[in-house]
């Protein structure tokens, strides 16, 4: 054992002479306090001091503590300083990997990591947003996109076109009103005067509020950066009335961008369709039909077969109402626009609606457009509008015991079904069921109009029923009672104020003054006279044949005429019944003249009167007809008219054939290829003595019209004034044949189909 440590004084001497030494302690020299070894050792002995002097537990417990406050400044600092982009490309790179992998939960932490690593970036709030609304968390998701939508600043124009967007979709995350759509495409534009999708909307919504100058411009800022809009753009202006010069500008670029375009893209239905489109709106028919038809020869798709039907049937439509002359003719033609598109609803109802008037439309043929209805029925039973269509093919092909029943589950919920299911009823001669529905209809609305005797829709209901029933002359005496009561009666003026249900019981029809209910009484009125007149006079058969009186008839007729929606019709009738021999054939002249004579006779009803005037060789009335219309032309181009007053001008007692050429070769500049034209080409040229070159005109006519009998006349003539007398005789064969198959036609009560050269088989812009 050692002494010095059993020594305590020697023990305590040595403390003493310690605390003398700390007692005698000096601070170092300046250079010591410089020197970075003397630091160390003096950081290092505090440190050592320190930690020695506490008690240990106590330090473990505070040691954590301790390290946050040495080490979150430096970190602090580290985070503030750090490179964002590098962590920001690489959490992009996580966010694509959670996409391709599914994981939503990853790919939303992901992208809630980037927003906060750039909050003040919009772009990753709104990727963010979008994420949320997509995933379920709407309200979440919808937040952060409308924080970026603010109303008083300008916010981030995709997050304003994304809430556009999403509510023109059928079910919407949140519903925008139309004045908060343009509202947000309007703040879109301010930053973005030229976004494309923007300007597009824009367009469409102004034209639907017809604001038409609007809409042109912001559709022609699209077509800058879009330039297939500009056929939308050339629609635009031709509904906005712009000049033709401008709408031909738009519409010739719109054709040089798609035939570039198609160009690219042989196959592409779409660009095929809008350069066909493009054509027929500059009235480049044929190039339209054609780009159509190259199209259907590399493959006859659908969409192709769709397009040249809804060309054809625009041509239709336009071949249609420009006289009932033309009906015949285009009835059989919209079949064939029903062979290409079986389900084309524009011309089923059209079809629908010639056959209403009278018209003797196809009954064959239906098969794939009953099959296709029938199909999409089946993928949409509760489809009314499908269900309607088939129902309106099937009565068109004759078959009205299905159509019956194809429409008979629809009456209970759509009780304004039930006149046109009287008229399938009355059509498939179910009488005892008919008969049920009609008095049913009767007593109601009946009751109606007693109950209320301005109650409109409920008198127009009635009359109609009485004329499916064949009871027009009923049908006519309920209408004059009806207009005597609305004139004898004239409506009170409302105590309620406008809108309230005492105003809108106290007048039930619409709001319409006495003034306008009366006009549509009386419009009614003269169509019902037009089918009793139908009744006693069937269409296409001779007036004279019939037993009704001569009074009788005119007055129907009186009354028909001044009915704008039957006028032509009437006008045609009476023309009819003017070169008959009937006993109303003159008053039936004194009524036609005098509406010549009126101011406000219009173009078309002088057209009928000239047609049956030439039929007739009455070629006085004829050409005073056509001169009328012709100074109604001013300037105008008209080729039927052209054509027609040809004719007369080379038969009339005082012939002019300079002028006829002049006008036939007017005609032909706008429609060279048309066989009527051909034929009064050829025809006034044989009137100024060039009988070779008429007859090769004539040959090319008959190839076209091989049944005119006219055509056939006029070679025939020519042959005789060759002394060819076989061909004459073989020409004379023919007129013989179409004139025994024309009174066999007759004898049927059927009408040719088609329109005779000299009428109104000839459209302008045809």
């Amino acid at each position: 054992m050692s002494t010095s440590s059993n020594n305590p004084e020697a023990t305590e001497s040595r403390s003493r002479g310690s605390r003398g030494g700390l007692d005698r302690r000096e601070w170092p020299m300046r250079q010591n306090l410089v020197k970075p070894g003397n630091w160390f050792h003096w950081c290092m002995g505090l440190a050592e001091c320190w930690l020695f002097s506490r008690r240990r537990n106590l330090f473990l417990k505070g040691f954590p503590f301790l390290f946050v406050v040495v080490t979150f400044p430096p970190l602090v600092s580290w985070v503030r300083n750090a490179p964002v982009d590098e962590m920001v490309q690489k959490l992009e790179k996580a966010v694509n990997k959670a996409i391709r992998d599914g994981n939503t939960e990853r790919h939303e932490n992901y992208l809630t990591a980037i927003y906060s690593l750039r909050p003040g970036n919009p772009e990753y709030r709104f990727r963010l947003g979008q994420y949320l609304v997509q995933n379920g968390k709407v309200q979440q998701g919808l937040a952060h996109v409308r924080e970026l939508c603010p109303e008083d600043k300008e916010g981030y124009p995709p997050a304003r076109m994304w809430l556009v967007l999403q509510s023109m979709q059928p079910t919407p995350a949140v519903q925008l009103t139309r004045d908060e759509i343009l509202l947000q495409l309007t703040r879109v534009i301010r930053l973005q005067p030229d976004n494309l999708e923007a300007n597009r909307i824009l367009a469409i919504l102004y034209t639907e509020k017809q604001e038409y100058s609007l809409a042109e411009r912001h559709l022609a800022t699209a077509s800058r950066k879009d330039p297939t809009l500009l056929l939308e753009l050339a629609r635009l202006q031709r509904l906005r009335g712009r000049d033709e010069t401008d709408i031909q500008q738009t519409t010739a670029r719109a054709v040089d961008v798609l035939q570039e375009r198609l160009g690219q893209s042989r196959q592409s239905d779409e660009t095929r369709l809008a350069l066909a489109d493009a054509y027929a709106l500059s009235g480049r028919i044929d190039e339209a039909r054609e780009v159509l038809n190259s199209g259907r020869r590399l493959a006859d798709t659908p969409v192709l077969r769709r397009g040249l039907a809804r060309l054809n049937l625009g041509q239709l439509t336009t071949h249609i109402r420009a006289s009932f002359m033309n009906w015949e003719s285009g009835a059989q033609q919209l079949k064939e626009v029903l062979t290409l598109d079986p389900v084309n609803a524009e011309a089923v109802a059209l079809l629908a609606q010639l056959a209403e008037f009278g018209v003797s439309v196809p009954r064959t043929g239906y098969d794939e457009s009953i099959s296709a209805f029938r199909a999409a029925i089946e993928a949409d039973p509760d489809n009314v509008q499908k269900r309607l269509l088939l129902s309106t093919v099937l009565s068109l092909a004759g078959e009205f015991e299905q159509a019956i029943d194809v429409q008979k589950p629809l009456l209970e919920t759509n009780p304004n079904l039930r006149i046109g299911h009287l008229k399938l009823l009355t059509q498939a001669g179910k009488s005892t069921e008919a008969d049920q529905l009609a008095t049913e209809l009767l007593t109601e609305t009946q009751n109606l109009y007693t109950g209320n005797p301005r109650d409109l829709p409920a008198i127009l209901l009635h009359s109609e029923v009485l004329v499916v029933q064949k009871r027009a002359d009923e049908a006519m005496q309920f209408l004059r009672e009806r207009i005597t009561a609305f004139e004898s009666q004239p409506q009170q003026p409302a105590t309620d104020p406008p809108g309230t249900p005492e105003a809108a019981s106290a007048n039930p029809t619409n709001s319409l003054t006495d003034e306008q209910a009366i006009a549509g009484l009386q419009e009614l009125y003269g169509r019902t006279c037009l089918i009793q007149y139908e009744r006693l006079v069937p269409a296409g058969s001779d007036p004279s044949a019939s037993d009704a009186t001569a009074d009788e008839l005119i007055r129907l007729l009186e009354a028909a005429v001044q009915t704008r929606a039957v006028s032509t019709i009437a006008a045609d009738r009476l023309a009819s019944l003017r070169y008959s021999s009937h006993a109303a054939s003159e008053s039936a002249a004194g009524l036609l003249n005098t509406m010549i004579a009126s101011s406000r006779v219009s173009a078309d009803i002088l057209n009928i009167v000239a047609s049956r005037a030439l039929t007739a060789e009455d070629y006085k009335t004829a050409r005073a007809s056509l001169e009328q219309v012709y100074s109604y032309l001013r300037g105008r181009q008209n080729p039927m008219v052209y054509n027609n007053l040809a004719i007369v001008l080379v038969r009339d007692e005082n012939p002019d054939p300079e002028r006829a050429l002049e006008l036939v070769n007017a005609a032909l500049k706008i429609v060279p290829d048309n066989a009527d034209l051909i034929a009064t080409h050829g025809e006034v040229l044989l009137a100024l003595g060039k009988p070779d070159e008429a007859y090769g005109l004539l040959l090319q006519a008959k190839e076209r019209r091989p049944d005119n009998t006219e055509i056939l006349e006029l070679l025939k003539r020519i042959c005789t004034d060759k002394g060819d007398t076989g061909l004459a005789e073989e020409f004379e064969k023919q007129i013989q044949r179409i004139q025994s198959q024309d009174k066999e036609s007759t004898d049927t009560g059927a009408l040719r189909n088609g329109p005779d050269r000299a009428s109104l088989g000839i459209l302008a812009g045809r």
